[in-house]
């Protein structure tokens, strides 16, 4: 009996290392593929980028549509943050939590995880959408977050809330939900699976669904538009030009994430005592990030 308790006790921890190690191993095969990917990165933007409109520009505006194919200037290339791959911390989280809900039963299995990084500004491609079985990274473009959460307008949110009429964002693990057209266009409906940072999500109405701008012109002069918590993508930006369908990027991601995908929300922001608010999730511990 002693021996079986020793053995317990010195086999725990070198578990916990082999996680790691493994979680370790699997990002830096995503960040391989991430950076084997030309498209991502700000020398070849304009790649695609040949003056030639894509077709569906004309169908969401009308008359007052422009061209969406315009090369981005040497001075609009220089001020565009370049790409940078999940930070592996985030990553850690996204996927601890993944395990627990899998184990809990609140979420099914699904190859694909989205992650968004709230804790770099609009003006950074901080989405992420990542193939777990496959090891690709699918998507990496810029989303809004809420106006009312970027309390001193730097492009970073600060504040969070989970409650009906605030207009901030909310932190945490979601499920996709239905599509829909809305006030919006083609939308996507969110379930929050955190009790304290965002179980309101869909009573809400706190959805994925497209905006006008959000894309690397945008990015390029400052920070990007706001919403009122929502997720928004592009709907200027063709996939055309980061190596996908020749479609609007708020359509391409929706229609990846849609069939029940779990989306992420990270940030790094402390509270009165603190500690990260993403530690108010059911889903993760502190210890999570201890090697």
């Amino acid at each position: 009996m002693r021996l079986f308790s020793f053995l317990l006790i010195f086999l725990f921890p070198l578990n916990l290392v082999f996680a790691d190690t493994e979680m370790r191993d699997l990002w830096e095969r995503l960040k391989e593929d991430f950076d084997s990917k030309p498209f991502f990165f700000n020398e070849n933007i304009n790649n695609e980028r040949n003056g030639f409109e894509s077709p569906f520009i004309q169908s969401l505006f009308g008359e007052t549509s422009q061209n969406n194919a315009h090369p981005l200037t040497q001075r609009q290339l220089l001020k565009l943050p370049e790409a940078e791959f999940l930070d592996f911390n985030v990553f850690k989280l996204a996927i601890e939590g993944r395990r627990r809900l899998l184990e809990a039963g609140k979420i099914k299995e699904n190859t694909l995880l989205a992650v968004a990084d709230f804790s770099k500004s609009s003006r950074h491609r901080r989405f992420y959408i990542l193939d777990l079985k496959k090891e690709e990274v699918l998507i990496n473009f810029w989303t809004s977050h809420a106006l009312k959460s970027d309390v001193d307008y730097d492009g970073i949110p600060e504040t969070f809330s989970n409650q009906p009429g605030s207009s901030q964002s909310s932190l945490g693990f979601m499920l996709t939900d239905q599509t829909y057209s809305g006030i919006w266009g083609y939308s996507l409906r969110l379930k929050g699976l955190d009790r304290k940072l965002n179980s309101q999500v869909l009573s809400r109405a706190v959805v994925i669904h497209g905006f006008g701008g959000l894309g690397a012109h945008d990015a390029s002069w400052g920070n990007l538009s706001g919403s009122e918590g929502c997720l928004m993508f592009s709907l200027n930006e063709s996939g055309r030009f980061w190596g996908l369908e020749d479609r609007s990027m708020r359509d391409i991601v929706i229609d990846t994430l849609k069939k029940g995908s779990l989306v992420f929300i990270y940030s790094d922001v402390k509270d009165e005592s603190g500690q990260e608010l993403i530690f108010q999730s059911d889903w993760l511990k502190k210890s999570d990030l201890k090697i």
